[in-house]
């Protein structure tokens, strides 16, 4: 029944008289419901997606097709809506993610190392885009502030006192290391001007990028991408590792786009201190996107939640502490 129902969608997006010849589920590729087919006589693989809300087909299907044209960057290429549901090209390779968990450190520096260069590419692409005012603001002021406001709302008030009642103690630590965050410098350092930004994915992080056969990188679930600061993509890529080693690549990242033009007028201290600033709004996320999925019973899924939450406030605690 279901499978009849996306033959139908498709047909709706594509063409009547399209052929097709197989449609099955995927599970593990970026976010929302999908579904993955191919049309007879090609060899070419759709992606069939869907999310529950409206709102988030609406706003990824804009951004896909505001870069659909730019070739700087590999994503997959969109096709159309119809109502919750858009198709694009399936990319085939390894998910970079996959990959940190089962190759040895020593070979991962090449993955990273592709990864943060691919970044630059995807930030420096702005002057591409044909209608920059349709872009997310996310990164601006006001938006900026309210949804920090939100995360700290939601792990004092939410996840402190879940984390409490699971685990049965908190770390004083950490309610400590939260009234030293200053929410006006973050936003300060993480705000645009109208006129002075870079394009950023939103959601740059190791489940969202692919390594084809062909040694080619593709970035995937354009759902976040907005006008921003480069130091957000770039905290996000690197949030799996420690912080000697995310400042290594920064330091790659600075050069390379100092070698292409770009932040010229800013020193490398500042630079460090507002990837530090990027890392701490990191941390903040990652803990209030499991603040309010932390439950007293100890499923596996609840006792992941409790785990994330802990580590992110750990990392919020070695990142304030880290001397530049």
């Amino acid at each position: 029944m279901e499978e009849f129902r996306h033959k139908a969608i498709i047909k709706s997006i594509l063409g009547a008289n399209i052929e097709i010849k197989k449609v099955f589920t995927l599970n593990n590729f970026g976010s929302g419901n999908m579904s993955v087919f191919q049309l007879k006589g090609e060899k070419n693989k759709y992606l069939l997606k869907s999310y529950n809300e409206q709102r988030y087909i609406d706003r990824e299907t804009k951004n896909l097709e505001l870069i659909n044209d730019i070739t700087i960057f590999n994503k997959p290429k969109y096709f159309g809506k119809y109502k919750n549901f858009y198709i694009q090209e399936y990319i085939e390779g390894d998910l970079f993610r996959n990959l940190l968990d089962s190759l040895p450190d020593k070979n991962l520096e090449k993955y990273y190392l592709s990864a943060v260069k691919n970044l630059v590419i995807i930030h420096t692409a702005s002057d591409y885009v044909k209608d920059k005012r349709k872009l997310n603001r996310m990164f601006f002021s006001a938006p900026l502030r309210k949804q920090l406001n939100n995360f700290f709302n939601k792990i004092q008030n939410v996840g402190f006192i879940s984390y409490k009642d699971a685990v049965g103690e908190i770390n004083e630590k950490w309610i400590q290391a939260m009234k030293k965050v200053k929410i006006e410098k973050l936003i300060n350092d993480l705000k645009v001007e109208k006129s002075d930004y870079f394009l950023g994915h939103g959601d740059y992080k190791p489940n969202n990028i692919i390594f084809t056969k062909d040694k080619k990188i593709f970035v995937i679930d354009w759902l976040g991408m907005s006008k921003a600061q480069p130091w957000y993509d770039l905290a996000y890529l690197l949030a799996l590792l420690d912080l000697n080693k995310r400042f290594q690549f920064f330091e790659i990242y600075f050069n390379t786009m100092r070698e292409k033009g770009y932040l010229l007028k800013m020193t490398k201290i500042k630079a460090k201190k507002l990837f530090k600033s990027g890392i701490i709004f990191q941390e903040i996320t990652r803990t209030k996107s499991n603040a309010h999925l932390i439950e007293k019973g100890k499923t596996q899924k609840e006792l992941h939640h409790i785990e994330e939450f802990k580590n992110a406030l750990d990392g919020l605690l070695n990142i304030l502490e880290y001397k530049i």
